[in-house]
């Protein structure tokens, strides 16, 4: 007699001794349902086997029978082998790529599948603190809802002792590449200028010397910046500034002004006398003067456009020197006026007087940078006041 039986579709033709033995291996393993429904033909008995598979459907959360021609979804279904407990957990996908190990009974998150199959643990990379203490998930901006990510449990930490190491540029590699492109971005030179003489008010052409003793002479720099660095480093897009943070006026004559301010030009009108400004001064003697303006500045730099941070360096630049030719006023009675002699005292031609044109004037202080006792040079090439200054520098 020959038997038939159907496994899952399968069919099987083999004696009965042999069908016996695959149905009491097979069955418990697959933990499938059989029942045997046999009838009588003309020569042979045939005999069906049904199997039936139990399975919980997580949407609906019954439990179905199902015969062994349908299909269960893999994705929907977990299989319960007869006589074991029922698996405490399920799975779902994650926001941001993985699979998130939840528990059935409160639906906590227990752990997760990363890349690779790795099971591991959820991290949030972005909190955010409310006011009143508690956390909220900031996500990943534009990108993702959450911060969500998997980190495997066989990751090793920075303090382990078999860590391989960071994989990329240090801290350090990255603050020497910036520090160094900071130190090489020079300022230029400043450029110091008065404006006791600006036409608008004395009618005297702008960057004219000559000043008179006691009046408030206005100072200002121009330093020529702004001075930027821009580059791809390690740290990524890199901006690099010189920021001015003070202005020191050597005037000349022994004195010196720290100022925080570049100073800017003013005007003083006819029959007005100059007034203080921030940066003005007012020399109490006499004389030629070389003055000179030292800019101070402090480099800050920001990475893809981020805040800006300051760095510790603090180059400085210093101007050419700026003739200032101070004037005294002396009063006295005369027997007549210039039209009829103007090499009187006090005529322009007053062989007494200094020139106001003098290209080459004598310093009453020896340059403080060069040591040069004349405004251009150190032999007084063209100077048509000597014999006024035969002494000369005295300071």
């Amino acid at each position: 007699m020959i038997k038939v039986k159907e496994f899952n579709k399968y069919f099987f033709v083999a004696p009965i001794v042999g069908i016996q033995f695959l149905h009491l291996f097979f069955a418990p393993a697959f933990g499938q349902v059989s029942t045997e429904e046999c009838s009588s033909g003309n020569s042979a008995t045939i005999c069906q086997v049904s199997t039936q598979s139990a399975y919980r459907n997580k949407d609906r959360g019954d439990e179905t029978n199902g015969d062994n021609t349908g299909s269960v979804d893999s994705d929907t279904a977990v299989h319960q082998p007869a006589g074991e407990s029922e698996p405490s957990t399920y799975t779902t996908k994650g926001a941001n790529g993985f699979t998130l190990i939840r528990s059935k009974n409160d639906s906590n998150i227990l752990g997760c599948v990363g890349k690779g199959g790795k099971i591991g643990n959820v991290k949030l990379n972005n909190l955010i603190v409310r006011d009143d203490g508690t956390y909220i998930d900031g996500g990943f901006g534009k990108y993702s809802r959450t911060s969500e990510t998997c980190v495997p449990d066989d990751t090793r930490t920075l303090t382990s002792a078999d860590s391989p190491g960071p994989t990329g540029p240090t801290y350090e590699e990255i603050m020497e590449e910036i520090l160094h492109a900071a130190e090489s971005l020079e300022p230029g030179k400043p450029t110091l200028h008065q404006s006791y003489n600006n036409p608008a008010g004395t009618g005297r052409a702008e960057g004219d010397p000559n000043v008179y003793k006691g009046d408030q002479i206005n100072f200002y720099v121009d330093d020529g910046g702004p001075y930027r660095l821009e580059a791809d480093m390690l740290a990524g897009h890199v901006e690099i500034e010189l920021m001015p943070s003070s202005y020191v006026i050597e005037y000349g004559n022994g004195d010196t002004d720290t100022n925080y301010t570049a100073g800017k030009p003013v005007t003083t009108y006819p029959r007005e006398r100059p007034r203080q400004t921030d940066t003005s001064y007012a020399y109490q003697r006499s004389g030629n003067f070389h003055a000179y303006a030292t800019v101070h500045y402090t480099a800050r730099f920001r990475v893809d456009g981020g805040p800006w941070q300051m760095m510790m360096v603090t180059p400085q630049a210093t101007s050419d020197p700026l003739l200032v030719r101070v004037w005294r006023v002396d009063v006295g009675r005369v027997a007549g006026d210039c039209s009829y002699d103007d090499t009187r005292w006090g005529c322009k031609n007053d062989p007494t007087m200094g020139k106001k044109d003098n290209p080459n004037p004598r310093l009453r202080k020896a340059d403080i940078r060069t040591g040069q006792r004349w405004h251009l040079n150190d032999n007084g090439d063209g100077d048509t006041e000597y014999s006024l200054h035969r002494d000369w520098p005295d300071m």
